[in-house]
């Protein structure tokens, strides 16, 4: 597991983006008192969602940039295999 990203929300919320691999088998638990949805998108759809933190555009922004890279790529909006 690695950090890749931290910012601080406009109200002081610290945000942390970690990378991690998982076993494909694995299965996802939420709790549902603290997660209203969980979802799998591509970065492009996860950029156009009405309700994104100003925080997420900003490390979309990033990784755009090539601050950091993510599964090997550093383009969130360019097209990759399987996508």
């Amino acid at each position: 597991m690695q950090k890749i990203w931290h910012s601080q929300t406009s109200w002081g919320t610290e945000v942390a983006w970690w990378e991690t691999a998982i076993d494909a088998a694995a299965s996802l638990t939420l709790d549902a008192e603290e997660v209203a949805e969980a979802v799998w998108l591509h970065p492009t759809e996860l950029h156009a969602r009405a309700d994104l933190l100003p925080s997420n555009y900003e490390f979309l922004s990033a990784w755009k940039a090539a601050k950091f890279a993510i599964g090997g790529f550093s383009d969130p909006f360019a097209p990759h295999g399987g996508d």
